[in-house]
């Protein structure tokens, strides 16, 4: 045994991502006083494991550092940012027509315009109850589809063209 008593509790049988620089991953670790004092592989581990060791198997399950943000949404912000036109901040109907011609201004060639950050507090009159209207998608961008995400993500404002290519139409297919 490498301490002069056992260790408090060990995982085994898991896959233990460790977020170090170079990604490791293992499969078991040992904690002793609440300190992680060792990260391996199961054939390792005995080493660790005393008759007042508690045993916990992961069942081959992730176990991964506690401070990292488990709720994530990959690829993240930063590259939606790249590619996206940001409406976040802008305070009015006007000023978010003015952002996405400045989006497809600077990225000519674009096939789809994505987006994201419009706000209903930014609309008014019918646009406020029914949601902004396709035509002021369509007025700056009528050959390719525009599908912009509401600041709380629960909305979808997209122009002619994006319904279009995902055959919606007035009428009800049978």
């Amino acid at each position: 045994m490498i301490f002069d008593d056992a260790t408090d509790l060990v995982f085994t049988n898991g896959v233990v991502y460790t977020a170090d620089e170079q990604d490791a991953v293992y499969q078991a670790v040992a904690i002793k006083d609440g300190r992680i004092v060792f990260v391996g592989n199961d054939d390792e581990i005995a080493d660790y494991v005393g008759s007042h060791t508690q045993i916990i198997n992961l069942q081959e399950k992730m176990m991964i550092p506690a401070m990292i943000d488990t709720h994530i949404h990959p690829p993240g912000l930063v590259l939606s940012e790249l590619y996206e036109v940001q409406l976040f901040g802008i305070t009015s109907l006007e000023g978010y027509i003015e952002a996405i011609k400045q989006f497809i201004n600077q990225h000519p060639g674009i096939e789809t315009v994505f987006g994201r950050g419009w706000s209903w507090g930014a609309l008014s009159g019918d646009d406020l109850i029914l949601g902004p209207r396709k035509e002021y998608l369509d007025a700056v961008a009528p050959d390719i589809p525009v599908m912009l995400q509401a600041m709380d993500g629960h909305s979808l404002w997209v122009n002619s063209k994006t319904l279009a290519v995902n055959g919606i139409t007035r009428q009800q297919n049978s």
